[in-house]
């Protein structure tokens, strides 16, 4: 029978200079979709229509911080979408299970969005990662 994990203790991770570095306050996170995109190809003698897979898409992760403008990781992820450089990211997950499940994959932080600026709020931030190229799960 499955275990049911619990989300908590989550991490995702960053590589700084060679070094995994976690992302701190992490709110939530959304982990990327792999998807199969489809090529018609239908002819003219078909009687139904026909498609063919082309090659998987990774997607994109999302996630919520509570935004610490002078953390290391936030000023990282930060300065990397400000930077819109041509070099991918290395990022890991890791998942609280027993043993310790990762997925580790090459991404562009494609966005990121601070938020939670009002009177009433906490600083938080939203950030897109587009995976580039395969995931690999240990």
């Amino acid at each position: 029978m499955a275990n049911k994990i619990k989300a908590l203790g989550t991490l995702l991770q960053v590589s700084i200079s060679g070094t995994y570095t976690t992302i701190a306050q992490r709110a939530s996170i959304e982990p990327a979709a792999v998807e199969i995109d489809m090529k018609e190809t239908t002819e003219l003698d078909s009687t139904f229509v026909e498609r063919r897979p082309t090659l998987p898409d990774p997607g994109d992760l999302m996630v919520k911080v509570w935004l610490d403008p002078n953390d290391v990781g936030h000023k990282y992820l930060r300065d990397s979408n400000a930077a819109a450089s041509s070099t991918a990211e290395s990022f890991k997950l890791i998942f609280p299970s027993s043993p310790t499940s990762t997925a580790t994959f090459a991404g562009y932080v494609q966005s990121y969005k601070p938020g939670g600026i009002d009177p009433k709020g906490y600083l938080e931030a939203d950030i897109k990662i587009q995976l580039s190229g395969p995931i690999t799960w240990s």
